[in-house]
């Protein structure tokens, strides 16, 4: 068996099993465009181009039907091989990519990534036979760079959150009816955000209303500096009081996104959030 990767058409072959194991997520992934150039163990670039891509949500399947087909996974393996490279330029871009018709704008590029090419002894999925074949970064990326931005019509963020969880939840029988949500710029660093949800299940119909405001720092830490939830369902009403003291715990809880128990090692410099006709997100990625 040739060493991994073997050539660019290799790693463009492995990007794409991963694309169609995504497949029970979205449909349209096999308009998603990929490019490679490999020479000797070095990545001279990587291209994943999805703009154009007009990308479906499928329906989820229950959590107690999800749990009926799970894999064994050996994430522990053995590795049997490791070579080292480094990944020039890896691009994902998507100018647009649109998600059940609704467009999202992503580029994403990240230069002079030490990676390791890794052949496992057997595959971490079981039932995926290529998962034996990976890659990592290696020294958690030390001397990467890169950068990071992401837009998309602020009018547009309600209805994506709506078709996102209406696909995550129809299996569960609750219908989402409507998700409204409005964002407004709030200082430098901040963001207001209300959202109104409607939901229905099997016979009962509620929705509640959320108002919150954000912090987020440059170095990426979210702040929760306003909370407020209720309904006018006197039920969830109800449910929301009870709830009161662990609402109001939330104000002031911060997140961390460079946390690294989140297992990446890429992590985001001089984040910035801005509000107006569009969402904006950018940051230098190290």
């Amino acid at each position: 068996m040739s060493a991994w990767p073997e050539d660019a058409d290799a790693v463009i072959r492995r990007i794409r099993d991963e694309l169609a194991a995504s497949a029970d997520v979205f449909d349209g992934l096999d308009d998603v465009r990929v490019a490679a150039d490999l020479r000797g163990d070095d990545l001279e670039h990587l291209t994943i181009d999805a703009s154009g891509a007009a990308l479906r949500l499928r329906p989820q399947p229950s959590a107690t039907a999800a749990t009926g087909g799970v894999t064994e996974s050996s994430p522990t393996s053995e590795i049997r091989s490791r070579r080292s490279g480094i990944a020039r330029r890896v691009r994902l871009i998507a100018a647009p990519v649109r998600i059940d018709e609704i467009p999202l704008t992503i580029d994403i590029e990240l230069l002079d990534a030490p990676i390791d090419w890794l052949e496992y002894a057997r595959p971490t999925d079981s039932a995926r036979p290529e998962t034996a074949l990976g890659a990592e970064l290696r020294d958690d990326g030390e001397g990467m760079r890169g950068a990071l931005s992401a837009s998309i019509r602020s009018s547009d963020v309600g209805p994506l959150l709506e078709r996102v969880t209406r696909a995550a939840l129809a299996a569960e029988g609750l219908v989402i009816r409507s998700v409204r949500v409005d964002l407004d710029q709030d200082g430098a660093d901040g963001i207001r955000l209300s959202a109104r949800v409607r939901v229905r299940w099997r016979l009962l119909s509620a929705s509640a209303r959320a108002k919150v405001r954000l912090r987020i720092s440059p170095d990426a830490v979210v702040t929760v500096h306003e909370l407020e939830v209720g309904s006018r369902n006197p039920i969830v009403a109800l449910a929301l009081r009870a709830a009161r003291k662990a609402i109001r715990a939330q104000v002031g809880r911060t997140l961390d996104l460079n946390d690294s128990r989140s297992g990446s090692a890429v992590r985001l410099h001089g984040l910035r959030v801005t509000v107006g006709r569009d969402l904006n997100v950018e940051a230098r990625l190290g």
